[in-house]
């Protein structure tokens, strides 16, 4: 028996890296899964071709019919995130980074000096305000330095998963109900006006809606490398979407 190789990066693909389940396999050097069902025939393709043009746009979201898969960029597995599959893919990702213990330093510092000023004079309303706001900083910096997010795709469902403290977004979605899968982009915006980027990883549903799926990523090859891994698991052929962005991959 000829060994299968990578298509990505070369290496031979190893035995224990197939999933029968989800007709794909893994590759243990770079991360990128590669879908092992059938190719589509033309009468299929036409078909979903068809029933994308018959869907009518909603909350500025819409599927394009031209099939994109062929000319996108194969995004490898990004440094820090681990993948494992029984039956299921479960890519995960810890929150952790440098601006992280930053924030987490200054909300400490924050709280401390807010604890010492009300200790001396009391609580008032603009006092409660800025303990408030502490509280807030400080849960924020905790969730950056502890937090992990775990992605989850089966035959029956995408759901996201962040721990060990709660956060938004953290859908659980019908994978029936999946008709594409994108990424946005946004920005921060500073005091001096420099204007940094971010990245957001959302799915179009089969009535057109659009749903978040991610928080913010720094790096579009994060968003790019889940995107390209949920949609061979949900065996969904990629297509452009409005408003959707296709940038250089870094982490290859």
């Amino acid at each position: 028996m000829n060994q299968l190789s990578c298509q990505s990066c070369g290496s031979p693909l190893q035995v224990d890296g197939f999933d029968r389940r989800l007709a794909v396999v893994h590759c243990s050097h770079c991360g990128v899964l590669f879908d092992l069902t059938k190719p589509r025939t033309t009468h299929d393709t036409d078909s979903a071709s068809h029933s994308a043009a018959n869907v009518q746009p909603a909350q500025n979201v819409n599927v394009k019919t031209e099939d994109v898969a062929s000319s996108r960029p194969v995004a490898a597995m990004p440094p820090g995130f681990s993948v494992t599959g029984n039956g299921q893919l479960s890519v995960r990702w810890s929150w952790r980074s440098i601006s992280s213990l930053f924030l987490l330093g200054f909300a400490v510092l924050w709280n401390l000096l807010l604890l010492f000023k009300l200790g001396s004079t009391g609580i008032d309303l603009i006092r409660g305000v800025f303990a408030l706001a502490g509280f807030g900083l400080l849960y924020r910096g905790l969730a950056g330095v502890l937090n992990s997010t775990t992605i989850t795709v089966n035959e029956n469902q995408l759901t996201v998963r962040h721990s060990p403290m709660p956060w938004y977004p953290a859908p659980t979605i019908d994978a029936a109900s999946i008709e594409q899968l994108f990424v946005s982009e946004g920005y921060t915006q500073s005091k001096n006006g420099t204007r940094t980027p971010y990245y957001l990883l959302n799915a179009v549903l089969r009535d057109n809606a659009s749903k978040r799926l991610s928080t913010r990523f720094s790096d579009i090859g994060q968003a790019l490398y889940l995107e390209q891994e949920f949609e061979r698991v949900l065996h969904i052929r990629d297509r452009s979407v409005a408003g959707e962005v296709r940038g250089t991959i870094r982490n290859i």
